[in-house]
């Protein structure tokens, strides 16, 4: 994700905060179903 770079600043600042939210959604998701499996 980190790769997609545009050449825009302001597009670039959305498109980095939307794949930054999607991460951070993913890590609690992620880290949820492992906590689960745990346990």
């Amino acid at each position: 994700m980190l790769a997609f770079k545009i050449k825009n600043g302001r597009l670039s600042n959305n498109v980095l905060y939307v794949c930054h939210s999607l991460e951070i959604n993913w890590q609690k998701k992620h880290s949820e179903q492992t906590v689960t499996k745990s346990v």
